[in-house]
Formats: C-alpha cells, sequence, structure tokens
C-alpha cells in the first residue's frame, strides 16, 4: 500500500466466461452440475475515512497501489470472498465498483448481508498488506514509507452498499533531545530502544502504549480517528543532552557550563561555553578586586556554599569578615538551600556522588580524563580540563575515540585534543568539560591543569568544604574531599536531578 499521496486505485469488472464444448450428436447430453451457491450481482460504493490528523482528507484514488484490491468477505454467508478492484472514481474519496456476490445457496439474500471488508495486496510478498491486521511494532526510516508498508484499512461493517475503510495501523514520530532515553511500545509485546536521539519513527497498532520512565511519561494511542502521532520531548537550553549516572538508578544532567556572578548588580548565569573561564588575564584579583567589582565583568569562583540563595558570592579576598559568613548546612552535613541562580531545581553532587559518577558507575575510567580544547590555533589559545562521558556515549562520526587511560607530562602529548568544532560535535553527543581554571586565594593558582571543584558535602569537623581535584594530565582524579576553605574561591558545576524534559504529543 502506497502513500495516501501517491497511488492508484485498478478497477477490474468481474466477467464470467461460459465455455461450451461440441459434443457428437449420438452422445448423451453432460449432466449440469448443481452450484453450491447464488450468484448476486452487488454494487459498492467504496470511501476513505479521513483521519483528525489529516484536515484536507485523503483521495481514494491516491490511497491504493499496483495490486491492492478490496476483499469482502464472511464465512457463514459467502461461497468465498470478493475480490474488488477498480478504476473509476466518482469524488475526491469515494469510487463505485460491482462484482458478483456467490452467496451460499442456503441465504437468503433478501435479509440483511453482514459483510466486512479489508484492503489487502494481491503483489506483496512480505508478512504486512496481506488483508490482516497489523500487530507488530517496527521501527520505520519515515512514516510515507510506514504508511506503504503497514497500513491496515478495514471495514468491519458494510452498510447500506458502502465500504467504509478506516486505518488501524499508528504511525509515530518519536524526537528525543537526550541520550539514553528509553522508550517502550507495548502492544502485547514489547520493543526497547535502549539509546534514543533525534527523531525515530515507528510503526504500531491501535491501542499500542509508549511510555518514557526517564521523563515520566505514558500514553496510550487509542485515538480512533487518529493515525500519525508526534511525541516530542523538550529539554531546557541550560543543560547537557545527556544522562549521567551518580548512584544505583540515579542520574543527572549537567550545567551548559559553570556558574558566573557579576558582582556589579548581583547578576547570575551559565558560562556561554562549557570552556568559558573569566578572569583568565587578571594575576592577582586580590589587589584588583575593589576594580573589578565596580567593572562589567564576571568571576567563576565562588567560596565554598556562596552559590546558594543568601551567600556571599562577592567576598572574594582572604581578608574578608569570615565571621559574617555562615554556610547553610542541613542534618545530614550537605549545603543547604536554593541555588541562586535557577532555584531549588540545580544543586551540586555530594562526594559520594562524584566518586560514583568516576569511579564506579558501568566503565567509568574509560569516559573521564583529561582533555584541551583549542579555542584559536592562531594565537595558540588553549585551556585544559576534565572531560566526563555520559552513560550512553557513542563517539562522533569523523573523531578518534575518547581516551581515557593515559599520564604525561606535557599538555601536547595530552591524546584528547579537540578544536572548536569537534568539541561542538562531542558536547552535542553529551559530553561534559570542566575547565581547569585553579582556584582562588589572594592570586589564581598557577598550577596549569589542577582545578578544584566543590561538591554538597561540607565537613563541620574542618569547617571547610569537600571537593574533587583532578588533573587534566592524566586520567584520575586527585582527591575526592579536596578541603575547601571558605576564604577559598573555586569553580562551581551544577546538576539537576529532577526529571527536567517535558513532552508533547499531538
Amino acid at each position: 500500500m502506497k502513500t495516501y499521496i501517491n497511488t492508484f486505485i485498478c478497477f477490474l469488472a468481474l466477467s464470467l466466461i461460459a465455455t461450451s464444448c461440441h459434443k457428437d450428436d449420438n452422445e448423451d447430453p453432460t449432466p449440469i452440475e448443481e452450484k453450491d451457491f447464488q450468484t448476486v450481482p452487488y454494487s459498492f460504493t467504496a470511501t476513505l475515512t479521513p483521519m483528525s490528523d489529516n484536515p484536507e482528507g485523503i483521495e481514494l484514488k491516491k490511497a491504493f497501489a499496483n495490486g491492492d484490491v478490496i476483499e469482502v468477505t464472511n464465512a457463514q454467508i459467502l461461497y468465498e470472498p470478493l475480490v474488488l478492484s477498480c478504476t473509476e472514481f466518482n469524488g475526491k474519496t469515494a469510487a463505485t465498483f460491482s462484482g458478483e456476490l456467490k452467496v451460499k445457496k442456503d441465504v437468503d439474500v433478501a435479509s440483511t448481508l453482514r459483510l466486512s471488508a479489508v484492503l489487502k495486496n494481491t503483489n506483496t510478498k512480505t508478512l504486512y498488506n496481506s488483508g490482516k491486521p497489523f500487530t507488530d511494532v517496527v521501527e520505520i526510516s519515515n512514516t510515507t514509507d510506514g504508511f506503504d508498508q503497514y497500513s491496515y484499512w478495514s471495514c468491519a461493517n458494510i452498510v447500506d452498499n458502502k465500504i467504509e475503510l478506516t486505518q488501524s495501523t499508528v504511525f509515530v514520530e518519536v524526537n528525543m533531545p537526550l541520550l539514553g532515553t528509553v522508550v517502550n511500545l507495548t502492544n502485547g509485546q514489547a520493543f526497547d530502544n535502549p539509546r534514543l536521539k533525534g527523531k525515530h519513527y515507528y510503526a504500531v497498532s491501535n491501542g499500542t502504549t509508549v511510555e518514557c520512565k526517564e521523563l515520566l511519561f505514558k500514553q496510550k494511542l487509542d485515538n480512533k480517528d487518529k493515525s500519525f502521532y508526534k511525541i516530542t520531548a523538550t529539554l531546557s537550553e541550560d543543560l547537557i543532552p545527556a544522562l549521567f549516572s551518580i548512584g544505583e538508578n540515579q542520574q543527572v544532567y549537567f550545567s551548559r557550563g559553570n556558574l558566573q556572578y557579576r558582582p556589579m548588580d548581583g547578576k547570575w548565569r551559565l558560562a556561554p561555553q562549557q570552556y568559558h573561564h573569566c578572569l583568565k588575564n587578571t594575576q592577582d584579583v586580590g589587589e584588583d578586586y575593589a576594580k573589578w567589582k565596580e567593572e562589567d565583568d564576571w568571576s567563576d569562583y565562588f567560596w565554598f556554599g556562596a552559590w546558594v540563595e543568601g551567600g556571599s558570592p562577592n567576598w572574594a579576598k582572604e581578608n574578608a569578615l569570615l565571621v559574617d559568613y555562615q554556610v547553610p548546612v542541613d542534618a545530614n552535613g550537605y549545603v543547604s538551600g536554593a541555588c541562586a541562580f535557577g532555584g531549588a531545581k540545580w544543586t551540586l553532587l555530594t562526594i559520594d556522588e562524584w566518586s560514583y559518577l568516576l569511579e564506579k558507575r558501568a566503565n567509568a575510567k574509560q569516559k573521564t580524563g583529561g582533555a584541551v580544547i583549542i579555542i584559536d590555533q592562531a594565537n595558540n589559545i588553549k585551556i585544559n580540563g576534565w572531560v566526563i562521558l555520559p552513560d550512553d556515549w557513542v563517539t562522533p562520526n569523523n573523531l578518534k575515540p575518547f581516551e581515557g587511560e593515559f599520564e604525561v607530562q606535557y599538555e601536547k602529548d595530552i591524546p584528547n585534543q579537540y578544536t572548536i568544532e569537534e568539541w561542538s560535535e562531542m558536547e552535542s553527543s553529551g559530553a561534559v568539560f570542566l575547565p581547569a581554571i585553579g582556584q582562588l586565594f589572594e592570586t589564581i593558582a598557577s598550577l596549569k591543569g589542577y582545578a578544584q571543584y566543590q561538591s554538597l558535602t561540607y565537613s563541620v569537623n574542618q569547617d571547610a568544604g569537600c571537593g574533587i581535584c583532578f588533573d587534566a594530565f592524566s586520567n584520575y582524579v586527585l582527591c575526592y574531599d579536596w578541603a575547601i576553605l571558605k576564604q577559598m574561591g573555586t569553580p562551581v558545576r551544577l546538576v539537576q536531578k529532577n526529571v527536567t524534559a517535558t513532552v508533547k504529543v499531538e
């Protein structure tokens, strides 16, 4: 069956060909065999019922392919099915064609004929378009081809000599922005695709249930007037479109860049790029702090816990009055309070979650390690950092595989080096980059390739925060509970643990 825009119906009038043979005049005439049926001329008007998602209707003569026929059946009434083809049409969505019903001789043809009809293809060599209901779940290249191959048009009851064919196969376009999204389609059997991103198309039967547990989405596709569905999930542009395991059955999204703050007007934002870093030309922030605070510039260094509402993000000097700076901590020893940027939906990973992500999840060592992003090749502007790959990682085409097992002394020997264009491909596939921007303690730390990132965990005994410290020249974290003093400025990368994608069905 072709699409409802590119096909035709063939009409073939049914005829009976009588043959006779001449016998010798002296021979006895051949006895006439008594038939088990009676022939009844019958005229039908066939129509296609337009779906609600096709407001312009379906043109009947474009709904059939070469070899398609309408088969009229009822085993209790008819001696054999009536097969009808057509070449003439009366109107856009109707055609009249005639044939002869072979009705069993015991049936009273004056009574209502309880007949049904189905569209089938006599040329097909596949399991589909054979006149049987489509009950499978099949991924297709697009809905147009799927409509051609997997449609099932039928009429359960012919009334007043009208065959109203309706579609019962459902075609679904699923558009997921997330790597690792699992979409379950169930109609008595289940089809699981363990990794979806972008658009995927399916042919399923009416009544199929679509479920995505990560997005808390579940819907039964049972609208009898609808055969095409679009299911689209949208994700905030503030997030990297991938899932990262931080514990058993626990996953998060990372923010698209480090947290940044502008002291001049108290504005918060996420870095425009994952590799973006502020104050890279200021060697002594302590002496220049007063001037910096008055300029239109951003900071990505924060005292521990200063990222929450009511924190002190504009204190960046060791000799600040720490007596007025209190980190809000809950009973479990975690920084409490909503994030100053975006509220309670944002948080940080705990030390245990950082450890699980980088050490304990499946293939953790192959999914993390140092890297270099070449920002300006001509002027040799680069930035070192730490790459974390998502749970369901596939290397983009034309890029070499990520190396998670190495230890070098020089920047040029770091195996994972990317141009801006190459990194864009990595990021679109879900890679996270934490720039190695050191720390702020009167002056910016000069240890090239090192960085400490804050966690949610606070050490009451040390009166200090805990963070991770990594080395971009290797594939291992130096420390998972690095002490971050209150007056020590370090970068912050936010995450979201709650469901953040929204699903639209149309």
